[in-house]
Order: C-alpha cells, then sequence, then structure tokens
C-alpha cells in the first residue's frame, strides 16, 4: 500500500472495532479528518520508523523513515488519537504505549485522524513545521544539554553579577554625588535636606 493511500474500511468487523475504540475514547474525529484504525505487526527486517511530536493537546506524525514498518501504513501529519486503546495525551506517554505494545505483543493498533479537507491538511502541515517542540530521538540528551548550557549561563551571570557588585562601591559614591549635585541644582531637596525637615 502506498504512503498516501487510505486504507479501505469496508470490513464490517474492522468499522465495528474501530466503533469500538472511538466509544470508549468518546472521541468524534473534526470535520476534514477521517477516524481510521490502523494495525501494525513487528516482524523482522524494517525498523518501526515513527518520529511523533506534540503539537496544541495533539500526537502527531512529523516523520516516517523510508521503508519503515509506519510508512507502510501511516503518512506524515497523521494524528495520533490513541494506541491500544488508550489515548495519546502526549509524546513521552504514547511512546511508552507504543514500546510496551511492541514489547509485550510484538503489534500495536493505532487510531488515527488523518486530514481530509484542504483546511485539515494545512492544520497538519503547520504542526508539522512548526517548531515548538523537538521531534527527534535525542531530544532527552538536548533537554540534558540545554540544562548544562542554562546552568552555565547563570554561573557566568553570576560571575558578572559579582564582579560588578566589587566594582559598584567607586561607581555607585560618583553617581551618587553626581545625582545629589543634579537634585540641588534643580531646587529640589537631596539626603541631607531632607533630615532637616
Amino acid at each position: 500500500m502506498g504512503g498516501n493511500e487510505t486504507p479501505p474500511n469496508n470490513n464490517t468487523s474492522d468499522n465495528d472495532e474501530l466503533n469500538e475504540v472511538k466509544g470508549k475514547l468518546g472521541f468524534n474525529e473534526r470535520p476534514g479528518f477521517e477516524a481510521i484504525l490502523i494495525k501494525i505487526v513487528y516482524r523482522k527486517g524494517p525498523k518501526l520508523g515513527l518520529i511523533i511530536r506534540n503539537y496544541e493537546n495533539c500526537v502527531m506524525i512529523s516523520r516516517l523513515d523510508a521503508g519503515s514498518l509506519c510508512a507502510e501504513k501511516l503518512i506524515v501529519g497523521d494524528r495520533l488519537v490513541a494506541v491500544d486503546g488508550e489515548a495519546a495525551k502526549d509524546r513521552e506517554q504514547t511512546k511508552k504505549i507504543i514500546l510496551k505494545g511492541f514489547s509485550k505483543r510484538r503489534k500495536c493498533t493505532f487510531l488515527i485522524e488523518r486530514p481530509q479537507s484542504s483546511e485539515a491538511k494545512l492544520w497538519a502541515k503547520t504542526a508539522i513545521l512548526s517548531s515548538s517542540t523537538r521531534t527527534s530521538s535525542t531530544a532527552p540528551r538536548e533537554k540534558h544539554k540545554w540544562k548544562l548550557m542554562t546552568a552555565q549561563q547563570r554561573q557566568a551571570a553570576k560571575l558578572l553579577a559579582a564582579k560588578e557588585a566589587r566594582n559598584l562601591p567607586q561607581n555607585e559614591a560618583s553617581s551618587s554625588a553626581l545625582s545629589s549635585n543634579a537634585v540641588s541644582a534643580s531646587g529640589g531637596k537631596n539626603d541631607s535636606q531632607r533630615k532637616d525637615d
């Protein structure tokens, strides 16, 4: 089956299963989208090849590796609604469900919402192209790298603040004298004049 074809959904048992999963989740597909139940069974050779991301409280398929198990049935831009009957709430939770399904049963059943109308396809394209979240499997390493970088920046800011604090008494004295003179010259009262009032 090609990557852009919608699998036929005319089998009564497939429709019953789809309706059962949708009912269990209380899910109704949005206008312009089609709900599809897709089963992916592990087989030796091709990898899973699925990259997902979070977008507006949805889990989106953002990339599929060519020749992978998922590339045979899924399309970039599909929204993962549920995996094995469990709602797909966010990327990490969904990833755990998928790994559990393949490790225990060697298969997963995905309820997806596939864009059909031009508006739905535009929404899906926007979701995939948005840069609000990382999509790669290296995100945990990236997160660690960002933590280190921000810690280094905080440390550098502390050192700079300490250095400025050491230089501050000299600068503060001259700026304080300048501000007192400026207030006196403008006819206002400086601190020593206020104490006498």
